[in-house]
């Protein structure tokens, strides 16, 4: 898995336009063997590498802070991905217009956000997305 650092983070956004557009298929909130948690989400977005989509899985170690409120739009559409870091901890939002979220009470106003120790990445095969189940169109 890759991390996303200060030194690489615009260059990760850049790779899938900010994940704009994305479409958020899970968000769940993972226990780990041997200890510890973490927040996985995946989302299936634009990659300006790969030439087309691809489906995208971030990991959240060690959570200390995440909101998810239900609202009357829907958060499965994302407007764009938020990256900061505040105190030794990476801060990502996953909401409407997120240029315009700079400080820690701006991700606190997120309807979705996730604070936590270290945030990994990695594309994942489609047929992983599900955790292996994959729903397929049925024909009449």
């Amino acid at each position: 898995m890759n991390i996303i650092k200060p030194e690489n983070v615009a260059q990760f956004l850049a790779r899938f336009y900010d994940f704009h557009d994305a479409l958020l298929v899970t968000a769940a909130y993972d226990w780990l063997v041997g200890g510890g948690t973490c927040i996985s989400v995946k989302m299936e977005t634009r990659d300006q590498q790969a030439g087309g989509h691809s489906f995208v899985r971030l990991r959240i170690s060690e959570p200390e802070e995440v909101v998810f409120r239900e609202v009357n739009t829907s958060l499965q559409m994302l407007k764009g991905l938020r990256v900061k870091w505040f105190d030794d901890l990476v801060w990502l939002s996953f909401q409407e217009y997120s240029s315009q979220i700079e400080t820690v009470e701006d991700f606190r106003n997120s309807y979705f956000y996730v604070a936590g120790q270290v945030c990994f990445w990695e594309i994942i095969p489609k047929e992983t997305i599900l955790g292996g189940w994959i729903p397929e169109a049925k024909s009449r």
